[in-house]
């Protein structure tokens, strides 16, 4: 009998935990293990391959955050204007190198000096 009690005043807070965990919210939420802390809303979060990307700012995208799923490198950089929907552009002016990271919602672009040296497919998540 006292497990049958016990496991009933524990069943509400199974379920308001479960329920919490597959809560989705409609717009940009602080994220701030992936987001930097003055950029903390994801808007984007998107997986390739080898790579987890994340699109961060506060009222706008911002800022372009790349981390390699091997834990090898990271980077957060800003994202530049680009004129195209649902297409994200980062410059990382690593003198004498230039990187390009462009993200879309179906692909990772990654070129050094105008050469690509990374293409990988992009599938981005729902949060």
């Amino acid at each position: 009998m006292k497990r049958t009690i016990l496991f009933l005043t524990t069943l509400p807070l199974m379920v308001t935990t479960f329920l919490t965990f597959f809560a989705k919210p409609s717009v940009a939420r602080p994220i701030s293990d992936r987001c930097p802390e003055n950029n903390h809303s994801e808007f984007v979060h998107a997986e390739t391959h080898n790579f987890d990307v994340y699109i961060c700012g506060e009222d706008l995208p911002r800022i372009y955050v790349g981390r390699a799923k091997n834990g090898s490198s990271e980077i957060t950089i800003p994202l530049i204007q680009t004129s195209r929907r649902n297409t994200y552009v980062a410059l990382n002016e690593d003198y004498p190198n230039i990187y390009r990271y462009v993200l879309t919602p179906s692909q990772l672009t990654v070129t050094k000096n105008g050469k690509i040296i990374i293409r990988e497919s992009a599938r981005w998540r729902n949060r």
